[in-house]
């Protein structure tokens, strides 16, 4: 959001271009910018903001970070918009290498689902940056059965998921957010937490979609024939 803040504020294209050097890679997944260009490349912002959110490419996430200077200045951005309970305070990179810092950077359940309120309500960005980020958290590859996963077929969730690595059989954060499009038109947004657990991939993420499964009959009630 607070790159396309800065589109929208004519400070920033879409077209501009930042160099990813080798050294700035930290996911090297089958679709990664380390993977398609392995000597690093200069990215146009639309490409980096691709990866970022429809791949949770880390370097992206990390390049356009700094682009915006660094976390302490989103964090900023994010207290300018009334979000208080989201802080960062380091880069993707640096959790990979130390794992622990990552409990540095946080957020309550509560602050994300105010984010994605924000996002969805035109209260930050333009209706057209909006759909712009909304089109590439639909598309969004990772953690298809978390929010997604005992939604009905074709339920359209635009989601974006969070994980860390399991070091010593503890998996320190399986998340994901998004909003949900109800089959009524409604919107229905929702952040899933699972932290520092021992439990495998298939059992945090079950937590993630029954919970989002919940959410979603509870406030939607098909019309009684």
């Amino acid at each position: 959001m607070a790159v396309l803040k800065r589109i929208d504020n004519n400070t920033l294209t879409f077209d501009d271009k930042i160099t990813v050097r080798p050294r700035d890679f930290v996911s090297h997944r089958e679709f990664s910018i380390a993977t398609k260009y392995p000597k690093g490349a200069a990215l146009p912002v639309r490409e980096l903001l691709d990866y970022m959110i429809s791949e949770s490419d880390g370097t992206a996430c990390d390049v356009l970070m700094r682009m915006l200077g660094g976390p302490e200045a989103v964090t900023i951005n994010l207290r300018e918009w009334g979000v208080n309970d989201i802080k960062l305070v380091t880069y993707e990179s640096d959790m990979f290498k130390t794992p622990s810092v990552s409990f540095l950077n946080w957020s309550s359940p509560e602050a994300m689902v105010q984010l994605l309120k924000l996002l969805q309500t035109e209260k930050v960005l333009s209706a057209e940056r909006r759909d712009i980020l909304l089109s590439l958290m639909i598309k969004s590859r990772p953690g298809q059965q978390r929010i997604k996963g005992l939604l009905p077929p074709g339920t359209m969730v635009a989601h974006k998921t969070g994980t860390s690595d399991t070091i010593d059989g503890v998996t320190t954060a399986t998340n994901d957010v998004g909003i949900i499009t109800l089959p009524n038109g409604q919107h229905l947004a929702i952040a899933v937490f699972v932290s520092t657990t021992k439990a495998d991939e298939k059992t945090r993420e079950d937590v993630i979609a029954k919970f989002a499964r919940a959410a979603s009959d509870c406030w939607f009630e098909p019309p009684q024939r």
